[in-house]
């Protein structure tokens, strides 16, 4: 296997309860892309992991953050392969979970997919740079809505000229672009 996707928890748990005896004779150098996903990808996992599998051939630059939802693409942004997670500080004036200072960086947009920060005071109104809001996604990969759910569909879908926006209802903000 050269390719695995898992949620921060699993990265995470791998950390905490996988003692050095028994990665004996363990060889990770042949795992490609790690990707992390599905949930807040916290800086603190990404480094620990890296740090404790690093002996066994793993390599800091096969992690690789991503951000998406079953509504969308599973994966609506990816970071560059080959970088291994980088880290971001919060906009000014902004506080994060649990006190972070920093957030790990999920990319830009896959393919085809757009990516826009809606304000938390006027929904639709997009943000500038730097300023956090609600993450709206747009893209082939947007999902046409919740079977024989018409409510849940019209709150969470925001026709436009462009497609469906997604409210995804994360936190998020965009860094140079």
């Amino acid at each position: 296997a050269v390719r695995s996707p898992a949620p921060n928890f699993a990265y995470q748990l791998c950390v905490e309860r996988i003692e050095p005896a028994e990665l004996a004779g363990v060889d990770l150098s042949s795992w490609q892309t790690a990707v992390t996903g599905a949930e807040m990808v916290h800086p603190g996992t990404c480094k620990a992991f890296c740090e404790k599998f690093a002996p066994f051939g793993f390599r800091e630059t096969s992690l690789v953050p991503s951000y998406g939802m079953a509504e969308a693409p599973l994966a609506a942004c990816s970071d560059q392969r080959g970088k291994g997670p980088r880290t971001v500080p919060l906009p000014k004036g902004q506080t994060g979970e649990a006190g972070l200072a920093e957030i790990v960086c999920v990319g830009a947009p896959v393919p085809d997919t757009e990516i826009r920060i809606s304000s938390p005071t006027a929904p639709g109104e997009f943000l500038p740079d730097e300023r956090v809001g609600e993450v709206w996604i747009n893209g082939p990969g947007v999902f046409a809505g919740y079977c024989n759910d018409r409510e849940a569909t019209a709150a969470t879908l925001v026709p436009s000229a462009q497609g469906n926006w997604l409210r995804t209802g994360d936190l998020g903000f965009l860094k140079d672009g």
